[in-house]
């Protein structure tokens, strides 16, 4: 039997630093560290073949995905996943790999590389259930991990900020001690934690 692997932070950063772009204080970055150290303690970052390996990645690949749709749902951040995408090129994987994962019934057209970003779709969305379930148990459950999430950014903002009107503190089950607004994006994050943070594209 080959010997096991993992996949580390230090395997996955140079994509991370292609990936994790959106705030200038580089707290997504940080979060991501935090967060893959969650997904390698829970065994899904292990491998043994290069097709096991490269379902690791695709484990990384959709942690990124949960974290853009937060910057969608709650700052109104937009970010396409072709940004993911393209970062995925640092993690090396091979698309013999990536095809055998996918199946060549999920790699209709002639464009090779709209396939393959249609396999990386496919392959992100069948990863996310497993790698929330890591996530929301590495910290402790939804509010915690929702928490994780907004520190993350770069609220709260300025006095003087148009979002900044009205500041207060969430009365949840687990308590909610980090200061946040009542906008509408704050609402309509609790409602995508309420719905068991699913995927989100506007």
């Amino acid at each position: 039997m080959s010997q096991g692997h993992t996949l580390t932070w230090q395997d996955v950063l140079p994509a991370a630093e292609e990936i994790y772009r959106v705030w200038v204080g580089g707290g997504d970055l940080a979060w991501a560290e935090g967060a893959w150290g969650h997904v390698v303690r829970a065994g899904l970052a292990e491998y043994q073949t290069p097709l096991e390996r490269c379902r690791a990645c695709f484990r990384f690949l959709s942690m990124a995905t949960i974290y853009f749709d937060f910057c969608t749902v709650a700052c109104d951040e937009c970010h396409d996943d072709l940004e993911i995408w393209y970062g995925a090129d640092e993690l090396e994987m091979d698309p013999l790999n990536v095809g055998q994962l996918v199946g060549p019934e999920e790699l209709p057209g002639d464009d090779e590389t709209e396939a393959l970003f249609d396999a990386y779709d496919t392959l992100t969305h069948k990863a996310r259930e497993e790698v929330l379930a890591a996530l929301l148990k590495g910290y402790g459950g939804p509010i915690e991990f929702l928490k994780a999430l907004w520190r993350s950014t770069e609220r709260p903002h300025e006095d003087g900020d148009e979002m900044s009107a009205e500041v207060i503190e969430w009365e949840l089950p687990d308590d909610w001690p980090v200061r946040i607004y009542a906008d509408a994006y704050t609402m309509q994050t609790v409602g995508w934690m309420d719905n068991g943070f699913p995927r989100y594209r506007p």
